[in-house]
């Protein structure tokens, strides 16, 4: 049986967003019901899975499930009726060819996202959802550390966590990594993005470590004419270069690597 929560980190840019909705693509497509939550501030989960900016406005964000706070401590800790996550997603979710997308925040959201009610919120519900089998939920989490500061991904099963090939971006991943670790996390891996060069997978492979990374992907014209909107996106992936180390990726995450 197959239940899995999984976190997407790094440095703002690195394509984080990318990588989980690519992800989510080839799950669908394997027999998996996938969950990907849009935990980001910025909102870009939905465009990458080909959401118009029309049918964002439309979807609910997941600040507003009230209906499942019972209680709320003084000090601010929100208790849940634990939901089931098919609850959640019939309400909050909307179908992208068999991905459920949700989305945490609303635009009016914004300014309160490093709010810490609002991430206190994030950290509960992480902990609180109940899966079924061959359920996979992805977040997309917002840039940086102040979400893991915050301790919103303590309840997932694995931290992926994406760098490019530069100074700013491996340090960035590495701070994930160390309070990944302090919040417990069971797995967490490293994945080098937008790679143009045998200098740059070189540079990845060397600050990571071969059991530490998960995989390197590498730069794809493709990928960059979607974020300009000169190639329509779809249910498929990318391009098959990505989808193939995708897939193997998600070969060692499935088999606990």
């Amino acid at each position: 049986m197959i239940v899995l929560k999984i976190a997407v980190s790094g440095k703002g840019g690195v394509g984080k967003t990318v990588i989980v909705s690519n992800l989510a693509k080839i799950l669908v497509q394997k027999g998996y019901q996938v969950y990907a939550v849009d935990a980001s501030p910025d909102s870009n989960l939905g465009f990458a899975l080909g959401v118009s900016k029309e049918q964002m406005q439309q979807i609910k964000p997941m600040v507003d499930l009230q209906e499942f706070v019972v209680d709320k401590a003084d000090n601010g800790t929100l208790f849940l009726i634990n939901p089931d996550i098919q609850s959640c997603a019939d309400q909050y979710s909307m179908n992208i060819n068999g991905i459920h997308f949700l989305k945490m925040y609303g635009v009016q959201d914004a300014d309160s996202a490093c709010n810490c009610q609002t991430s206190s919120f994030l950290r509960t519900l992480m902990n609180a959802l109940l899966l079924n089998e061959n359920d996979i939920v992805l977040f997309d989490m917002g840039a940086g550390i102040e979400q893991l500061a915050r301790r919103t991904v303590s309840g997932v099963d694995w931290m992926l966590i994406v760098s490019e090939a530069s100074k700013p971006s491996v340090e960035t991943a590495k701070n994930i990594r160390k309070m990944a670790e302090q919040l417990a996390t069971p797995n967490i891996k490293f994945i080098g993005n937008k790679i143009k060069n045998d200098r740059e997978e070189f540079f990845i492979r060397a600050n990571f470590g071969q059991n530490d990374l998960l995989g390197v992907l590498h730069y794809s014209e493709d990928v960059s004419n979607m974020g300009m909107g000169l190639k329509k996106i779809d249910e498929q992936v990318a391009n098959s270069d990505m989808e193939m180390m995708l897939e193997m990726m998600l070969v060692k995450i499935l088999l606990g690597f």
